[in-house]
């Protein structure tokens, strides 16, 4: 049996590989992409998973990748936000009114990193 709850910093963004351009600034700032912070907390067999610390200097929400809502045991914390540990079960089920709220600013992303992988694909990423 594993931990009954982690509570990850999930400072740095999350790309569809995961790798580039986030991973960089993950290892330059010595913070975790979304990512290394699900894979830390299915090491530790983990029943609950809140992942927060989203950086608040910069205007997106971070992405919401396709195993968040798989896993099934992963809810996001935004700042000031209070669950006590008998409301942890519940975090998940947030997960696609969060994509809801804040689906313009989801958008707005994936746009930007869609554009940023086709520049590093050409060569073009300056």
């Amino acid at each position: 049996m594993g931990c009954r709850f982690v509570l990850m910093l999930s400072t740095v963004g999350f790309t569809y590989t995961d790798i580039y351009p986030f991973q960089g600034d993950a290892v330059f700032k010595k913070h975790s992409t979304m990512g290394e912070a699900v894979g830390i907390a299915e090491k530790m067999r983990a029943k609950h998973v809140v992942l927060t610390h989203f950086s608040s200097r910069y205007s997106y929400t971070p992405q919401l990748p396709h195993y968040l809502f798989e896993v099934g045991n992963i809810g996001l914390a935004r700042d000031f936000m209070v669950a006590r540990f008998n409301e942890l079960e519940h975090l998940p089920k947030l997960l696609p009114l969060y994509k809801q709220l804040y689906q313009k600013e989801l958008r707005t992303l994936d746009m930007k990193v869609t554009r940023r992988e086709q520049r590093t694909r050409t060569g073009s990423v300056s």
